[in-house]
């Protein structure tokens, strides 16, 4: 996603964001991430702050039952574009150093969408997951096995 500088004007603005981000993340991330929303948009005296929360949206495998399933997420944006670029090295993250011109923003986002992913991927927070012992997915029929309790000091576990 570009973003003109130069047609910035002085003051607070709006920016839409529509994107599909390819993540660039390792599996079981998702590959593709979509995000939406609007970002604030302050143009101060050297320097741009774009702020907002996006909603976010990517294929996923639940880590329960292991059924596909898009994963709902917000992601923060922060965005800071410094206008003096007399900077020299890296800089901090979120903060990107140009004068003029258009600002690729895709790497920021793609950023904060990965940041905003749960780090446990759930069809649903009542998923029941998949039985340890015959592998029926629970969430669409009971299975007859015995629930089994285990002890966390590691005694042998007992039947209920």
């Amino acid at each position: 996603m570009k973003f003109d500088l130069d047609r910035q004007q002085p003051g607070r603005s709006v920016l839409a964001v529509k994107e599909r981000l390819h993540s660039g993340a390792p599996e079981p991330l998702p590959a593709e991430i979509e995000l939406d929303g609007q970002l604030t948009v302050d143009n101060l005296e050297g320097r741009v702050v774009l702020l907002g929360v996006l909603r976010g949206a990517a294929p996923a495998i639940c880590d329960r039952c292991l059924d596909d399933f898009t994963c709902r997420f917000t992601a923060e944006v922060e965005i800071i574009v410094l206008r003096n670029v007399s900077a020299v090295g890296e800089s901090e993250t979120g903060v990107i150093h140009q004068r003029r011109g258009e600002v690729d923003l895709t790497e920021p986002l793609r950023e904060a969408a990965l940041l905003g992913l749960p780090q446990k991927m759930l069809c649903d927070e009542d998923c029941r997951g998949i039985c340890p012992r015959c592998g029926t997915n629970r969430n669409r029929e009971a299975c007859g096995c015995a629930e089994e309790v285990g002890d966390p000091q590691g005694e042998e576990p007992t039947e209920l």
